[in-house]
């Protein structure tokens, strides 16, 4: 008996799951058309110009506290290693900063969309109406219309719902310090983009 319901609880779960990655698979590629088919071809200014242009020396030059492509000098205050290890690698493939740009700005529509959707899966496990409505305002709606440009202003919208699942996991999962680490990976992927960005990501946990 005990493994017939394990069975048919595995059967369920996989059920369920369909349509999670039907949905993320719908968001990905409603991200990607949006971005490619506005202005294609065509480079838009978004943050720092050596992101796209030149990430490979923009990588290097987190090795070092100094930055010495500024004025005269100063310490650096800029470190987002992993949208520029992120932009050296599509830039590595042969794509141009146009492209890579546009793949940028919709892994982070993705990430709003998707993080909306475990967000409310927390309250409602089964994949609704709800949940596609809730992905496609939350990650098209008038912020993103306004702030996806330049992406350090967008970048606490992508990234508010997944800070607010992994917060709430840890609080109610068996082991914090897993959830606590995965927060922890969520704050350091953007780097120093925004600080005030992340700050207001984190406020619903509040709450």
């Amino acid at each position: 008996m005990t493994a017939t319901a394990t069975t048919a609880g595995g059967r369920m779960r996989a059920r369920c799951s369909q349509p999670v990655v039907l949905l993320g698979v719908a968001i990905a590629l409603a991200a990607l058309g949006s971005v490619l088919l506005s202005a294609p071809g065509r480079y838009i200014g978004d943050n720092r110009f050596e992101v796209y242009w030149s990430p490979f020396d923009l990588l290097r030059r987190h090795l070092a506290v100094w930055d010495g492509t500024r004025g005269l000098g100063r310490p650096r205050w800029d470190f987002w290693p992993v949208p520029a290890a992120a932009m050296a690698a599509l830039r590595g493939i042969g794509l141009g900063p146009a492209l890579a740009e546009r793949i940028w700005h919709a892994s982070l529509l993705t990430s709003a969309g998707t993080g909306m959707v475990a967000a409310l899966r927390l309250f409602r496990p089964r994949i609704g109406i709800e949940h596609w409505l809730a992905a496609a305002c939350y990650a098209f709606g008038p912020f993103a219309a306004v702030y996806l440009l330049p992406t350090n202003l967008f970048v606490g919208q992508a990234f508010a719902p997944w800070f607010f699942v992994v917060f709430v996991l840890g609080v109610r999962g068996t082991r914090p310090w897993r959830w606590a680490a995965l927060f922890a990976l969520l704050v350091f992927v953007p780097g120093n983009m925004n600080y005030p960005a992340l700050l207001f990501a984190a406020l619903p946990i509040v709450p």
